[in-house]
Formats: structure tokens, sequence, C-alpha cells
């Protein structure tokens, strides 16, 4: 039996932050929404920067766990996002709540805390607003909420690659101030994405990399990151000025306040086109907000492209000239693919194009398909010769491989939708006259949707189907859940009984392109039953850690890593941030385990090595724990994932030995590893300073002992010389004496 039922409480939540940021203070990190009413009046309000809103019951067991965390990520990102925490106890008191605020009800407060990042919208002169939500899937810590901030911030500046770019952003005449930031970055800095909210549509920026060497040299930039604002003059040109201070928010953006319009600028028209009366063509209105275009590296092809399951698009250029289907790929597609550019701008890097990328000419588009051995294979390139974007449409479909489950009658589907529901998972539908659409197969093959989702497809529906999901037209796309596995969203007919494994099914409204589309997928993954109980994988700093994390788990895994500070630096790829990626992979792969995955700083922690018979030449290392036996089993081999993954198999079958440690002995002391690494760093640095001035010692000691063996040597040649001076005498006399007989 299905039920069906509709949700409006994402509009709702659009409208509540549209209430919350008009005139948004950032003197409180945290403001506090417990009125419902806030949704009543109709606000005409821009959203500019991200809104983090967390959803909070008083009953919460696990609620608390985020005060603290939660409260650390909104003074660490000020400027960077308001946050809001919603009081679902006060809240569930209004019946507009209760209809369109289903986390807050409260027969679900054993899945709050929910965290929702919204994005805001790409324009800011619509009525309608278009803004992104963001499920939080992590761990409820200041780094991991902080990272995923900085993954979601939007970012409004022009990429400026040659002087035609330059010329031509200096060319716009709307804006009293520009920016442009020169940068060796290959993403955008959160900083300057604050920024750009910040003063967004009153200050037009630009964006230069290093890699563009003329406009390097034009202005002289001899270290990044370095901020110049460019102010008009009577004459319509623009006047560079270096800005001086500091390169934190708070005082670029005072210093940046008083050159900023007060009201947006909606419109961008060129110096050349000031005196023309023609009316403003659709190509000049602001563009949708699109998705990142990482720069490709040289020295990590293999990483960023070749190791990768996901399908990729690299967009090989030359400063003169882009591919004429670039940017309609990127609006068509969205996040269906991962992005790279990569300009031949160079011998080395034409060569690269040429025999890695297999461009034989530029502009080009080459396309990775999804899964190594194929990418490792796959010649496939677009040049600037396909203006017709159905052509690469084409060749994708050919090339995606269909996951889908493909039916054919009402018996086969409702077999495979009741199975996917018992393997406790959302059941999407999509009821069809045509082929299976690129953006569902997509979905499909994403292990971020399908551990979760089931895909099926009906083609040409029965009559009777038609009628029971009431089919007007193709394509119609539909969820089914479980009660008990997903939250409700929305309102149900309280007035017929429910059962509480009863299928449930809600429509979706939208097309069927992939942003749209993710989002609503995102709901449902956000929602399913105990996704925030999940165990995530966590850093054991004392022995109160490790009780509370490895006692009354079957197994604890924990990975031996160093955790020196140069290490500790995520956004960069040091070994520690490759070694954790692993985990938290690990951590999915095996959730539905019992196990606990952890990690110890076995440099700042190096008291754990004796009891586990590890010296630090074994680092990194990973061993499981048993609590019953109160013993550990070491991994041999690297510390990749293939190899972990096999002796995690082994652990769980029972396949591996236990050696029992003196559990006595072992201790983590609850130390404070920034003071202790610094200790660590000024007692090595100690050391090498003792060892140099043991060898200044050591020196001066060599030249004395090589001065008197000088001295020596010099007296014994002098006393051979005159000894022999005394023999040449006498043999001489008795000569003499021969020849006078």
């Amino acid at each position: 039996m299905i039920k069906k039922y509709k949700s409006s409480f994402l509009l709702l939540l659009l409208q509540l932050l549209l209430i919350l940021q008009i005139n948004a203070e950032y003197q409180e990190p945290v403001k506090f929404i417990t009125n419902f009413s806030q949704l009543q009046p109709i606000v005409q309000g821009q959203l500019d920067h991200t809104a983090t809103i967390a959803f909070d019951h008083p009953e919460c067991s696990r609620c608390s766990q985020l005060e603290e965390p939660l409260q650390e990520y909104a003074e660490e990102n000020q400027g960077f996002t308001i946050t809001y925490i919603v009081d679902c106890e006060q809240m569930w008191e209004d019946e507009m709540a209760q209809q369109s605020l289903p986390m807050c009800n409260p027969t679900h407060i054993s899945q709050l805390p929910i965290i929702l990042l919204f994005e805001p919208a790409s324009t800011t002169y619509r009525s309608a607003q278009n803004m992104q939500q963001h499920p939080y899937q992590g761990a409820f810590s200041q780094r991991d909420l902080s990272k995923f901030l900085r993954k979601h911030m939007p970012v409004y500046r022009d990429q400026i690659k040659s002087q035609k770019d330059f010329d031509n952003f200096m060319d716009i005449q709307e804006f009293e101030t520009k920016v442009i930031l020169f940068t060796n970055k290959e993403n955008t800095s959160p900083l300057y994405k604050a920024i750009t909210s910040t003063f967004r549509d009153r200050i037009l920026f630009g964006e230069v990399h290093e890699s563009s060497s003329d406009l390097i040299s034009q202005f002289n930039i001899n270290e990044f990151p370095t901020l110049y604002y460019f102010t008009k003059q009577q004459d319509g040109t623009y006047k560079p000025n270096l800005y001086e201070g500091r390169l934190k928010y708070k005082q670029i953006q005072e210093f940046l306040q008083e050159y900023a319009s007060e009201n947006r600028i909606t419109k961008r028209t060129k110096k050349s086109q000031q005196n023309s009366n023609q009316k403003q063509s659709k190509n000049d209105k602001k563009e949708e907000a699109l998705p990142e275009v990482k720069q490709l590296e040289i020295a990590k092809f293999e990483k960023q492209i070749l190791n990768k399951e996901n399908p990729i698009l690299v967009h090989v250029t030359n400063q003169e000239k882009a591919h004429p289907l670039w940017n309609e790929i990127l609006k068509k597609y969205n996040n269906m693919f991962e992005y790279f550019s990569f300009d031949a701008n160079s011998e080395e890097n034409l060569e690269f194009a040429k025999n890695h990328l297999f461009a034989k000419q530029t502009p080009a588009i080459r396309f990775y398909p999804h899964g190594i051995y194929k990418k490792q294979n796959s010649k496939i390139q677009f040049s600037d010769k396909i203006t017709e974007i159905k052509e690469i449409n084409q060749e994708f479909k050919e090339q995606f491989p269909d996951h889908t489950i493909i039916v054919s009658d009402d018996q086969q589907l409702q077999m495979q939708y009741q199975a996917q529901l018992m393997a406790g998972k959302v059941v999407h539908i999509l009821f069809t006259d045509r082929e299976t659409p690129l953006t569902i197969k997509s979905f499909a093959i994403d292990e971020n949707y399908n551990k979760q989702n089931a895909f099926i497809v009906y083609r040409n529906p029965s009559e009777q189907m038609k009628a029971q999901f009431q089919i007007q037209k193709y394509p119609k796309f539909v969820t089914l859940f479980k009660e008990s596995d997903v939250q409700q969203q929305g309102t149900v007919n309280q007035s017929e009984p429910q059962a509480q494994d009863q299928a449930k099914v809600a429509e979706y409204p939208g097309k069927l392109n992939y942003k749209d589309l993710s989002d609503y997928l995102k709901i449902f993954i956000q929602m399913q039953e105990g996704f925030q109980s999940k165990r995530e994988v966590v850093e054991i700093k004392s022995q109160e850690d490790f009780k509370k994390y490895c006692q009354g788990q079957l197994q604890c895994l924990i990975a031996i890593l160093n955790g020196e500070p140069d290490q500790r630096n995520f956004d960069e790829d040091t070994k520690l941030a490759e070694q954790l990626k692993i985990l938290k992979k690990l951590n999915d792969r095996y959730s539905s385990k019992s196990v606990q995955f952890a990690w110890i700083d076995a440099i700042c922690h190096s008291e754990i090595l004796f009891p586990l018979n590890l010296s630090d030449q074994e680092i990194p290392n990973f061993i499981a724990w048993s609590e019953s036996k109160k013993a550990i089993s070491k991994m041999i081999g690297r510390f990749d994932r293939e190899a972990l993954i096999l002796f995690i198999d082994k652990v769980l079958k029972g396949h591996v030995s236990f050696q029992p440690i003196n559990y006595n002995d072992f201790e983590i002391k609850n130390y404070d590893c920034v003071v202790q690494h610094q200790k660590l760093l000024e007692r090595k640095q100690q050391q090498e300073q003792n060892q140099g001035t043991g060898s200044e010692l050591e020196d001066e000691l060599l030249k004395e002992i090589l001065e008197e063996e000088r001295l020596k040597r010099e007296a014994l040649e002098k006393e051979f010389e005159e000894e022999s001076g005394s023999k040449k005498k006498r043999k001489k006399k008795k000569k003499n004496k021969k020849t006078d007989l």
C-alpha cells in the first residue's frame, strides 16, 4: 500500500533564510530562532553569504555534542557564513511548523541535530530565489564543519586569464571601484570568497593566477597573494592602487567599505556601449553560477585524473581561444562531471597536451569516462570543430554505464522496489517513454548517491500504474520510502491510520537537470534513519578518549599516524590528509559493521609505541584492538586502501591473530599536542645545536693534535738534517787523508 503526501518545507526554509538575512549583524556568532511567526512577513531581501542552520531540541541527547563546535565554527567563520540554531521545541508549537518543518517533529528527536547549509542565489535581481541546499553529513567538529562550509562558499569574481580579459574587465563602467587578487593558489581562497560575497554587486572583483605571466609582469607582482584596488577617475579610467593592509577579513572589509557603492549594480555596460540606446541582450545578463573548474597540474595528473572513478572533463586551451561549447557544457551538466582546465601556453604544456591528453590541437575538451580502467584507455576528445552540444551529449550517453534497474512490467516493478525498500534504501522511479536520461545514469553510478538510493526506470508503464501514480505526462520522477527509513517530509492525512513500515511516495516537481535533482536527492540522504548517529573517524587524544570510543565495540580499528603541525594543514596535500581520507572512505565502506575507526598522533603520543611494540620507523601503521582480549593485531604491509581492506576483512572474519599487551602500561597521556610538538621541536633544535658545539670542540682538539704532530715532525727533520751534516764532514776528512798519501 502506497500513501501519497506533498512537502513544502524547503520553500518555507528558504523564506526563513531571507527573513533572517535582513539587516544581519555579525556581533553575535550564533543566532537563536524560536518563533515560526518570522515566516509570515513577505520580505524582499538578498542573501549573499551562506547560512548555516542547526535544528536543535532540549530533549535531544546528541545535540549537546554540537553546542561547543558550532560556537567555535561560528566564531571562526564570522564574515564567511551566518549561523543559526532553530529551537524545534518552541517552533513545533506553531501549526505552520508542524506542516512545514518535519525535522522538528517530536517523534524524530533521535535524528537531531540536523545541519543544513544554504548557498545564496546566483542572481540578486530576480524575485524568485534559487538557493542551493547542502545537508551536512560530517563529524561535529569545528574543523570538519569549516571544511564543509568552505567547499560550498560562493565566489563572485571574474577570472582574468589574459590581457584581453583584463581589458574587458576594466572596460565595465558602472563600478566606482574594482578589486583584483593576484594569487598562486589553484582555487579561490575562502577569504576572497567571503570578501566578494560581502561586497557583491557593489564592487567588481577579479582574480589573476600566477600562470598569467604577462599580467603578473605588468603589475610587478613579486609575492602572492597581492591585492590591488582600482578607483574610477573623472575621465572614466581606473587608477591602480596597492592594498598594503593585513590580508584578514576584518581589515579588508573595513578598508573596502568606504569604496563600495551603496546600491547594487545590476548591469554591466562597457565604455564603448555607453552611448548605445539598445536594450541589454540576454547574453549580458548575469549568468547562473557555474561549477568549479580546477587547474590541472602535470605533476598531479594521475592523482587528479587517472586515479579517480568519477567522470571528468578537461578543457585544453591556449590563452587566445577557448572551446566554443565549454561554458554551455558547464551550464548543462553542472556537477555531473569534475572539471579541469589545462592551458597549453608553453612548449612543455603543449607537449603534455599532445602526448597525455591526446589533444592534437587547441582548444579541445578531453573526456575521461567513469571507471579507472576506462580512463586509462580512453582517448575521447572534442575539438573546436564540434559546435553542436548534441554531438557531445550522444558520446556521453554511449560512455556512461547504465546501473539503473530496468523493469518492463508492473510485477517486476513491485518486486524490485519492495526488495530495495527491504534493503533499507530509498527508491526513485522514473516513468518515461524514452531511453534513460544521462542525469539518472550519473546518479546511479555515483557512490555518493547509489549507496542509499536505488534508481528504477519503467518505460511505457501500464494504464493501471499510470492511474496509481497519477501519471499525466512523461517523464515523471517519484520517490518511495518507509517511515522507518526516512524522516517524514511534509504533511500526511492524519485521519487515516498509518502503518510504521508503510511505503510512502513523494513527487519530484522539477526538471530532470543535475543541479535541481541533486538537491532533491540530498534531502532524502540527509533524513535517512540513523544518518547522524553514524560513527565518524575520531582522533584519540587521551586515555578517556580511548575508553570512550574503543570500549564496548566489537573491534576498534586504529591508525598510528604522524600528526606533526606541518602535516595537519588539511588544505594541502599532506600525507596525513591523504591517510585520513582513506580512513573516512573505509568508515563509509564498513558503516554497517560494529567497528570504530580512529587515529592517534604517535609523534605527540610516543608513549604508546613501546606497549604496542612499535618503533617510530613503523609509522604509519594500523592496528585492530580487541577490548575483550586486551590484545592487538598489527597490519603488515603498506598503508594504502587495498592493504587496509584486506586486513580489515580478515579481522572481521576472525582470520588474524591477536597479541596481548600489558594494558597497565598502555596509557595515552592527555597532552596538548600543539604544545607537545613545540617542545619536541625545541628539543630537536637544542640537540642539533649541542651536536654543532661538540663538533667545534672536536675540531679544536684535532687542530691542537695536528699542530703537535707538525712540531714533532719538524724537530725530527731538523735533528736528522744535523746528523746527516756531521756524517758528511767526517767522510770528507777521511777522503782528504787518502789523497795526501
